[in-house]
């Protein structure tokens, strides 16, 4: 299971699933030691809790990484093959995967960006306006079909168009509507 970032709502059902299956974990370097841990300070759970993100009774259940991955770092499912690619902005160690289907291009993108080309940028240590900036380039230059993001609707035909229009976004002087 790749995740696509170490943020709660998408690690935190980790140990679980490890449990219940055989599924093994992975995720970018830079994220191991949040989910490892799972200091609910340090993930930014106690200011959510506080916001109403989430219920003041959910526990983080800390999980074991099974795989550190890099980015261009290939994941073999079956026959699938997925190409992380660390896109910071979101968070530091914010991944996408590029997964070629047999039929075709998928971008799996997490909170980097969502559908209508809304991006994850949030107030809090480790989501970063200049590392979008950056690394948004990488993403932008590739060729895909379908978009499948971390919250939202998935795209899955003209997933492009939503990368491109995240991309000029960025490129613009002060921040427009579509950033969340």
């Amino acid at each position: 299971m790749g995740l696509t970032h170490h943020h709660a709502d998408h690690s935190g059902g980790c140990k679980k699933i490890k449990e219940s299956t055989s599924a093994e974990i992975y995720l970018h370097k830079v994220g191991v030691a949040f989910v490892e841990r799972g200091d609910e300070e340090e993930m930014g759970l106690t200011v959510a809790k506080r916001s109403g993100l989430y219920s003041p009774e959910y526990v983080y259940d800390p999980c074991k990484i099974d795989h550190r991955i890099n980015d261009g770092d290939i994941i073999s499912v079956g026959k699938i093959k997925l190409q992380a690619i660390n896109t910071p902005g979101h968070s530091k160690d914010s991944t996408c995967y590029l997964m070629d289907t047999g039929y075709c291009m998928v971008l799996i993108s997490g909170d980097v960006v969502l559908y209508d080309g809304k991006i994850g940028l949030l107030n809090r240590a480790g989501s970063n306006l200049e590392d979008y900036r950056r690394y948004f380039p990488k993403i932008a230059e590739l060729s895909f079909d379908a978009l499948l993001p971390g919250h939202g609707l998935f795209i899955l035909k003209g997933g492009k168009q939503h990368i491109e229009k995240a991309a000029l976004a960025l490129n613009q002087l002060s921040p427009p509507p579509n950033f969340i």
